[in-house]
């Protein structure tokens, strides 16, 4: 008896992949965590097309056929930390605390990785972006919070603007690095800045 019907297997199945792209793929993904291990280790300067070669067992040549340069593998590097700090998608109230939470644990066991990435000198070339759709999760937030009391919309940007601020990376630095606290201890501390700001604890 199967655990999975051959059609919903056939839904689910990724593509095949040939065993040299394969290769390549393991081959990339392995030129990142030595680059994450370098600069986890020693910052930013640590990390040269020669040192993760090094790393790796592989070529120069071979680690440029993956980056085209160092600033390429680096900016690979921040968008991985980046991806990481990101708050998902939340629209309630609930939803964010316990996002928040688990996301500030997440940072403190990538610690090393994540400060380099805040004292880089190095930019990705795509940083985060505040699209509309972000500030309209939370605003939603905001919204769920409240249970039926009226705010304005510069009211509720407001709150949004500061919930952004509450749940971004530079404030899990101060946290852990200024206060001292753990990765828990900060995300705690967040989602009690959180649910004051949502749960009409702050005046109008």
């Amino acid at each position: 008896m199967y655990d999975m019907d051959v059609e919903d297997f056939f839904l689910r199945a990724p593509p095949l992949m040939t065993f040299r792209d394969a290769q390549k793929r393991d081959t990339r993904d392995n030129i990142v965590r030595a680059a994450i291990a370098l600069v986890s280790e020693g910052g930013e300067e640590a990390v040269t097309m020669r040192a993760v070669a090094a790393a790796v067992g592989i070529s120069e040549r071979t680690v440029f056929r993956h980056f085209k340069s160092r600033d390429d593998l680096l900016s690979t590097v921040w968008g991985m930390v980046e991806a990481l700090s990101v708050v998902a998608p939340a629209q309630s109230a609930d939803r964010l605390a316990k996002i928040v939470q688990a996301r500030f644990e997440d940072l403190a066991a990538n610690e090393a990785v994540v400060r380099a990435y805040l004292r880089r000198t190095t930019r990705p070339k795509a940083t985060r972006r505040r699209d509309a759709q972000h500030k309209e999760n939370l605003k939603s937030c905001v919204l769920d919070g409240l249970d039926g009391l009226y705010l304005d919309a510069r009211t509720i940007r407001r709150r949004a603007a500061i919930l952004d601020v509450i749940t971004s990376l530079c404030a899990w630095e101060m946290l852990t690095e200024t206060w001292g606290m753990t990765g828990k201890q900060a995300g705690k501390a967040a989602v009690e800045a959180v649910e004051l700001l949502i749960n009409r604890r702050l005046p109008v």
